[in-house]
């Protein structure tokens, strides 16, 4: 960087590699979402079976609340209060409450610098694109579980 400091740092080494820094975040992201999952899986082991197959079923796997009560045998209904309770006590589990406090306190600022502005927009501008891919995501499924109810029906009256 400097003519006169034949042993200096060169310029390749003080700019960030924004490959690099994605990768960190990347599998630093894996770790975290690998020990949550295993927390959760441990405090849903722990609720009824109805409970958790409500909350595996419709919360983790995404299915649609009528295909878990189909495989469970009960009503939707039923699925909708199951889901309900455990969602009501897997957030008074100590060990889901402080990953909840360290999401708040430390992860909620990730991405929020000036870097993060200038090359992927604000924070609200991801968190809107974020939730309509969720929203697209959710209708997709919607769509897809209501054509398979229709196949289903209409292969019984054939």
């Amino acid at each position: 960087m400097n003519d006169d400091d034949a042993g200096g740092d060169t310029l390749a080494l003080v700019q960030p590699d924004p490959a690099a820094a994605a990768a960190f975040a990347a599998a630093e992201d894996d770790i975290c979402n690998k020990e949550l999952r295993a927390i959760l899986e441990n405090a849903i082991d722990e609720l009824p079976a109805q409970e958790a197959a409500a909350v595996r079923g419709v919360c983790l796997n995404e299915k649609a609340p009528a295909d878990v009560a189909a495989a469970e045998g009960v009503t939707v209904k039923q699925i909708s209060q199951a889901k309900t309770k455990a969602l009501r006590k897997l957030g008074k589990n100590p060990q889901i409450r402080r990953w909840h406090d360290a999401v708040i306190s430390v992860q909620a600022w990730r991405g929020t610098g000036w870097g993060a502005w200038n090359h992927s927009g604000s924070v609200e501008e991801r968190a809107v694109e974020y939730l309509e891919r969720k929203e697209e995501q959710r209708a997709e499924a919607k769509r897809a579980a209501q054509m398979a109810r229709s196949l289903r029906e209409e292969a019984r009256s054939e």
